[in-house]
């Protein structure tokens, strides 16, 4: 991710795993720290994230008491076939359907930011499946050939927040804004207001118009809104309203704020498949879809763990 002059990341969270070992944070404790959610669940392995560097937004949200504990377990048989059906559901359905699992201390679920969520959401599924590997389907943007990459552990590689503290204080019209990484909770405000994801755009027959890759076309993203929805310190309306009517450098400064917060999946170069093209790729692994779904195991995986006849 590109970032202005002056602004630079803190440095690369990755996680620390290796071939055929767990995952970092992944020792079952006796018991959660929070209620359970589930009493069908209760034999789950349950693994506990509580120190700073343990996330990639290292806990500097306001919200992360000092001392907090979250705590998370693998997916079921069951919550896999249920994410497997649930294609027609749109992203909050299949967020809120994955908050099921993800206990935290100071508050619930929706108090996390974004990509904190989504990064626990990928743990709960490499502890799922308990394998180095995963598979990928990609298509090359120079010959267009549809291909699967499989990709290591270690190819996953999540920024660091480089906010030195939250919240970040900017003066926009005189009025100071106190703000902060956009959390699941106001991901799903923006969700059900229509700042996001909007619906699909349609021709005038009435069909729904496609990209190059097949993916519906939507307006874009009230970012406005999404800006609003981050102040802590002032109520929605007069947010947007402050917000809106920056103007020069204070909207600069703005734009800005999304680079000291960004703590999400960078992308994984890689070559094309196509040995006529070659081309290098990058493969983006921040897709909600590719985070939140079980990734596809390598056939041999499969074929290995099972065992036919006794």
């Amino acid at each position: 991710m590109a970032h202005p002059a002056g602004i630079t990341p803190t440095g690369s969270f990755k996680p620390q795993a290796g071939p055929n070992q767990p995952i970092k944070a992944v020792e079952p404790l006796h018991t959660p720290t929070t209620p359970k959610q589930d009493e069908t669940t209760d034999n789950f392995p349950v693994s506990a994230l509580n120190a700073p560097g343990d996330l990639p937004s290292l806990g500097k949200p306001s919200k992360y008491k000092k001392g907090y504990n979250i705590t998370y377990r693998p997916y079921s048989f069951g919550e896999i076939k249920k994410f497997g059906q649930s294609t027609g559901l749109s992203v909050y359905d299949r967020l809120m359907m994955l908050t099921k699992g993800v206990e935290v201390s100071f508050g619930s679920p929706l108090d996390l930011t974004l990509q904190d969520f989504l990064y626990i959401c990928f743990l709960r599924k490499l502890s799922t499946m308990g394998s180095s590997q995963f598979m990928l389907d990609v298509t090359c943007p120079h010959c267009e050939k549809k291909q699967t990459k499989t990709l290591q552990f270690d190819d996953i590689v999540f920024d660091e927040i480089s906010a030195p503290a939250l919240p970040a204080v900017v003066s926009i019209n005189g009025k100071a804004l106190h703000i902060e990484p956009l959390t699941l909770g106001n991901y799903f405000t923006a969700f059900k207001e229509g700042f996001v994801e909007k619906p699909p755009m349609k021709h005038p027959d009435g069909s729904i118009m496609l990209d190059s890759d097949g993916n519906p076309l939507r307006d874009p993203d009230d970012e406005v809104a999404l800006m609003a929805l981050q102040v802590i310190n002032m109520d929605f309306e007069d947010a947007y309203q402050v917000v809106d009517n920056a103007v020069g450098n204070e909207s600069y400064i703005l734009q800005s704020l999304d680079n000291y917060f960004f703590h999400g999946v960078k992308p994984h170069r890689t070559i094309c498949n196509n040995k006529e093209c070659g081309g290098e790729m990058s493969v983006s692994i921040d897709a909600k879809d590719t985070l939140i779904y079980p990734f596809r195991e390598r056939k041999d995986f499969i074929r290995d763990s099972i065992q036919f006849g006794v």
